[in-house]
């Protein structure tokens, strides 16, 4: 069941959506984040390909929400996640913070030479 409303989220909370607004105010990120640590893989994905369509073509400060309810070192942990469908979302997410002049100083001031290191080691295989 939960799955299923993840999948449902997914499509929520897209950059188009009039509901986005409202299901942050009713506390949707920590509902997420709790997903992320609830050990299942599936659901982990799931709630991470949610965070990556609400971090798209929003303001940055969304963004920084977002990043101070996931957590920088986290998302920095997901780059290297031995599941590859995670790390796949991890950097997705990441791409859609820095799809702007603002996020991408956001980022690079977080986690810049972290990001830059692990985006050339996987680059290298």
């Amino acid at each position: 069941v939960v799955g299923a409303a993840l999948a449902a989220v997914c499509n929520v909370v897209n950059e188009f959506s009039v509901l986005k607004g409202t299901y942050l105010e009713q506390g949707l990120l920590k509902r997420l984040v709790a997903v992320l640590n609830s050990g299942d893989r599936t659901l982990k994905v799931n709630a991470l390909w949610a965070i990556k369509n609400l971090v798209r073509k929003t303001e940055t400060e969304t963004k920084r929400d977002v990043m101070r309810e996931v957590g920088w070192g986290y998302l920095i942990g997901l780059l290297t996640d031995p599941d590859e469908a995670v790390q796949e979302q991890a950097f997705a997410i990441l791409r859609n913070l820095t799809e702007s002049e603002e996020g991408i100083e956001m980022v690079f001031s977080e986690v810049g030479p972290k990001v830059l290191d692990l985006i050339a080691s996987t680059l290298g295989g």
